[in-house]
């Protein structure tokens, strides 16, 4: 019986222990403001799609959605859809400047479709961007309403990249 009582205080033990490592996490949780500060920091997304005509303008209209990041640049790299694809990309863009459609490269020996789409559009980025953003076509944002314009970008978590 004293063996089955141990057990017992040893287990309430733990279990309080985890309820107290739980309630230090949630009280040291940071969380994002509800009204994130617009940023001024150019950010490309990038965005491969192939047969993706009934995925991409949802996620495209998401993209296009973000009045925060002024110095938005969207690249989609075509990478040799057979269905409308490219139509449904023109239609939502409809002329919008921040968005650039690219036609993938035929893929060379060694290489998969998807990361050498990434390659393309990596490349494809100009060299002051300092963020980049790979999205999937199943990917819808939030949109975030600005209610002010950027004055500088602090406390970004985003990962910012350098070319060698």
């Amino acid at each position: 019986m004293t063996v089955l009582l141990w057990a017992a205080w040893l287990w309430a033990g733990v279990l309080a222990l985890l309820a107290v490592h739980t309630a230090v996490n949630r009280r040291l949780l940071r969380r994002p403001s509800e009204q994130p500060s617009p940023m001024d920091t150019r950010v490309a997304v990038l965005l491969p799609v192939r047969d993706e005509a009934h995925r991409v303008g949802p996620c495209l209209r998401s993209l296009l959605d973000q009045d925060g990041v002024p110095g938005l640049e969207i690249l989609i790299l075509d990478d040799g859809s057979t269905d409308s694809t490219v139509d449904v990309i023109r239609r939502v863009a409809a002329g919008d400047p921040r968005v650039r459609l690219l036609t993938g490269a035929p893929l060379p020996p060694g290489w998969l479709g998807k990361p050498y789409a990434c390659h393309q559009l990596a490349a494809a980025v100009p060299r002051d961007v300092p963020v980049l953003i790979f999205v999937d076509a199943d990917v819808c944002w939030p949109a975030q309403r600005s209610p002010r314009p950027s004055t500088s970008s602090t406390g970004s978590n985003s990962s910012r990249r350098t070319r060698a």
